[in-house]
Parts: C-alpha cells; structure tokens; sequence
C-alpha cells in the first residue's frame, strides 16, 4: 500500500501511533523523512529521547528526522535550546497548544479554522513542506480522495 501510494502522490503521511512494530519499521526504512512528535510532558520528553538514538541505530540520519512538539504551551515552561539538550537533535517545528480552536472544531465537526494560532501553524509547515504546490484553502480538500476512489 505505501509503495502504491507513494507511486500516486509527492507527499504521504503514515501515523504509527508511537510505535514501533515490524510494519512501522519498514514504513520508516521506506520513508525520505521522519517526523517525531512530541509534547512537553516528561513522559513524551523521556520517549522522544530515547526514540532518536533508535532510529538512528536503524540507519536513520539526523537530517531525516524532523522533531516536531506539539501543544506547546505559551509560558514555555522549556525553551528550544533546552528542548534540544534534552533531545540532542535540534526541534524542526513547534505548534502552540490551542484548546479553544481544537474543541470548536471538534464541537462543530468541521476542520480546524485556518485563522487560529493553530491553524496558521499549520498552513505554515504545510506551505513549508509543498512550497509552490500547497493547496489554496478554497479547493476541495477530498479531491484527491475522490479521484482514488473514482468519484468526481
């Protein structure tokens, strides 16, 4: 399936969930880039530090491991650089946490608005990711979808 995918689309994004079974391996051997994500609560702190060296046992290079923390809190009760001692790898991205955004979403069960701290954080990493070929926020965002599966 993700040769399949990856033979269809430029960009495609697996969730293992944390991790690390056999078929999470190899979809992480198969994959240009890695993305870690974590939170700022000691327990995600402990595992993401623990996570790198592992992978990078795997063959894994740093270059291909991007660390993304997420719900990160506006006291920034740890800086990045002190992120980045703990993880011994530098932080590629952070998204702040934004309850009130996330729970509106969720209550009205529609995507997260692209005017939030959150969304615009993430519209950003996304530009970031597929420069000129990001989607605009007016086109379909199942279209893609729909082609795989045959629907206009």
């Amino acid at each position: 399936l993700l040769e399949f995918t990856r033979g269809l689309y430029d960009h495609v994004v697996v969730d293992l969930g944390g991790i690390l079974d056999p078929l999470g391996m190899t979809a992480i051997n198969a994959s240009d880039e890695t993305n870690l994500v974590c939170s700022t609560d000691m327990t995600s702190l402990f595992l993401m530090r623990r996570m790198i060296p592992v992978l990078e046992e795997m063959g894994r290079r740093r270059n291909q491991l991007n660390v993304l923390v997420n719900r990160r809190e506006r006291k920034r009760e740890l800086s990045s650089e002190e992120l980045e001692k703990i993880f011994r790898a530098s932080i590629h991205r952070t998204f702040p946490d934004d309850p009130i955004a996330v729970e509106k979403a969720q209550r009205e069960g529609e995507p997260l608005a692209e005017t939030s701290d959150l969304g615009k954080t993430i519209r950003s990493y996304v530009q970031g990711i597929l420069g000129a070929t990001a989607p605009t926020p007016s086109s379909s965002r199942l279209g893609a979808l729909k082609q795989l599966w045959g629907g206009t």
